[in-house]
């Protein structure tokens, strides 16, 4: 097994891991919230070490992930043919914690310890739905204006579950979810994290639903007009630019008297592809 921190930053961490096939994890458990990038790969098996049934996952670049924390020992085995390759972008307390703590023999029984971190944390999705003229799918709701479609992930839904879900529900487009382009976390208590991915229209012409007043196709750069606030700008921006990557930033929002008074200031971007 290979590790290699791609960046770390106050309380984020982006780790690439590489497993050849047979190679496997060490014994750990995850205290924290992440999003994980599959790169490459088609198969992993969980396996438990309190003795539980391992989970097999058939996995394929491109997948990602919300992982919850979980006091469970586990680790990840490559059980495919081909190399393993993940990106994971953790979430941590602290700047100097350590997102994946190893266990011993002993702790390996015990099978559960502790008690997880992190559980104030938010996930949601954002969508830049393209139609095959290239124009950009906007809703417009009563309190943001213009903005992309998304919403919160559900439990139990995944990301790109809950894109289709809430793309559906908000603008009566069904889409086909693309690669992710942008993670945003706002720093604030709840943090929220919000994934970005570009879409492509299905079917469905675009309507008002739940929550949106207004819903339709605009040029990019009308759509850029439009959207005013200052970090959903940068999700669109970010799909859009040339470059094939994901860009990570992390921000603060600091509140004015009034919502549209607030600043945001940007504390931290990375791009990895």
């Amino acid at each position: 097994m290979t590790e290699e921190v791609l960046h770390r930053m106050n309380k984020t961490l982006i780790r690439r891991l590489r497993l050849t096939p047979g190679e496997s994890m060490p014994w750990h458990r995850d205290p924290y919230h992440r999003v994980t990038v599959v790169v490459s790969g088609d198969a992993l098996a969980i396996e438990y070490g309190d003795g539980g049934a391992a989970a097999q996952l058939a996995v394929c670049p491109g997948r990602v992930d919300w992982d919850e924390p979980t006091d469970r020992v586990h680790r990840g085995v490559n059980v495919g043919r081909e190399p393993y390759e993940e990106i994971a972008f953790f979430l941590l307390d602290h700047p100097e914690a350590d997102a994946q703590p190893r266990m011993d023999q002993d702790e390996r029984q015990e099978g559960v310890i502790g008690t997880a971190a992190n559980a104030e944390e938010i996930i949601g999705v954002s969508s830049v739905v393209r139609d095959p003229g290239g124009r950009i799918l906007l809703i417009k709701t009563a309190t943001a204006g213009w903005e992309l479609p998304g919403g919160r992930v559900e439990h139990g839904e995944t990301p790109t579950d809950a894109l289709v879900r809430e793309t559906l529900e908000e603008a009566g487009c069904e889409i086909e979810v693309g690669r992710l382009t942008g993670i945003t976390v706002n720093t604030e208590v709840p943090r929220l994290t919000i994934l970005t991915f570009l879409c492509r229209h299905i079917a469905g012409d675009p309507h008002p639903g739940d929550d949106s007043i207004e819903a339709g196709w605009f040029a990019p750069d009308t759509a850029f007009r439009l959207v005013t606030h200052p970090v959903e700008q940068l999700r669109l921006k970010d799909a859009l630019s040339d470059g094939h990557g994901v860009v990570c930033r992390t921000y603060r929002r600091i509140r004015g008297d009034e919502p549209q008074h607030d600043r945001f200031d940007m504390l931290d971007l990375y791009r990895y592809s």
